[in-house]
């Protein structure tokens, strides 16, 4: 089982679901309508990177961004999810956490085109002028 691509999955099925709760299902003041966009909007750009790099081909490591990015997207946009849902303002507290959490997976994911490219290149390099 690809658990990576099941999350992104997930995420998507979930993204689509409040839309569609969010254009037929809840009547929203404009600030609460504004707020239920970015979860969606986060939810939904998540999801496809989170299915793109469950689909990345035989590179475990990119499996801990992926986590950081599924991770996030649980808090930023279901926090967000369950304050409209429940009228419970407070649950917000999580929505930065998440964002957080989304930026070190995309730390995560520079540290890895880093560290990949490095070790090309020292296994690439020309030997130096004193080793035979």
């Amino acid at each position: 089982m690809n658990r990576i691509l099941v999350c992104g999955g997930l995420l998507g099925l979930t993204s689509v679901m409040m839309g569609a709760l969010g254009d037929h299902g809840f009547d929203l003041t404009p600030e609460k309508a504004k707020s239920l966009e970015t979860a969606i909007r986060y939810n939904m750009i998540y999801a496809v990177l989170i299915v793109a790099l469950a689909l990345a081909p035989n590179d475990r490591k990119l499996h801990i961004p992926a986590y950081l990015f599924t991770a996030g997207t649980v808090l930023f946009s279901f926090s967000i999810y369950a304050a409209l849902l429940t009228g419970i303002r407070e649950l917000t507290y999580f929505t930065p956490a998440g964002g957080i959490t989304i930026m070190i997976g995309w730390l995560a994911l520079v540290w890895r085109g880093l560290v990949s490219e490095w070790s090309l290149d020292i296994k690439r390099a020309p030997p130096t002028s004193g080793s035979r």
